[in-house]
């Protein structure tokens, strides 16, 4: 059965293919029966160039420009499900598996003069790809919806929690988000990798 793939998603995979870090994707449908309980699939394994392997989960969200210049990352929830799911795939895989949370935001205003900024522009959208690491987030998230079953972190910590979605696997990032200045900025820093140690 072929697979249906949202935008977000969409354009994660066009960033990966354009930076070669190999991964394999997982099907929506896909569940494992693990110590008698099921785990919800997750989207992608990464490989990256680094050590250790990245058990991804997309998280698709609209963001305005206005608050991508401020580096306010706006909606950050997920489910108590997609947790449990990769606190558990975590534990299948072992430790040299990291799971953690893309947050795929579509900028949506961007100048042309910021065009370049983003991550990637895939069918005249622009994506910025930030990421959580699971325990990370479980450990600051707090209930969203009970009858939905969703959590979320609430702005100022999950700004401080996420990260370009690169350093997890080893880039330098091309910009970092000032909050000050009010605008993306070109930067050559570089931060030592998550999985590396």
């Amino acid at each position: 059965m072929r697979q249906r793939v949202n935008h977000y998603e969409r354009a994660f995979r066009a960033w990966l293919a354009r930076h070669e870090i190999p991964y394999t994707a997982v099907s929506q449908a896909q569940k494992a029966q693990v110590a008698g309980a099921k785990l919800k699939s997750f989207d992608l394994i990464v490989y990256p160039r680094c050590k250790g392997r990245l058990i991804v989960d997309v998280k698709g969200r609209k963001l305005p420009a206005g608050a991508w210049r401020q580096r306010r990352w706006g909606q950050s929830w997920t489910t108590a499900e997609d947790l449990i799911g990769l606190q558990g795939w975590e534990e299948v895989f072992g430790r040299d598996y990291l799971g953690i949370f893309v947050f795929a935001y579509w900028v949506v205003g961007v100048e042309p003069d910021e065009a370049d900024l983003a991550d990637i522009c895939l069918d005249g959208r622009h994506y910025v790809f930030v990421a959580a690491e699971r325990c990370g987030y479980q450990v600051r998230c707090k209930p969203r919806s009970p009858r939905w079953g969703t959590v979320f972190v609430p702005a100022k910590p999950f700004d401080n929690l996420v990260q370009p979605f690169g350093r997890f696997i080893g880039l330098r990032p091309t910009y970092t988000m000032r909050r000050q200045e009010g605008s993306p900025q070109r930067t050559q820093s570089t931060q030592r990798n998550f999985l590396t140690g």
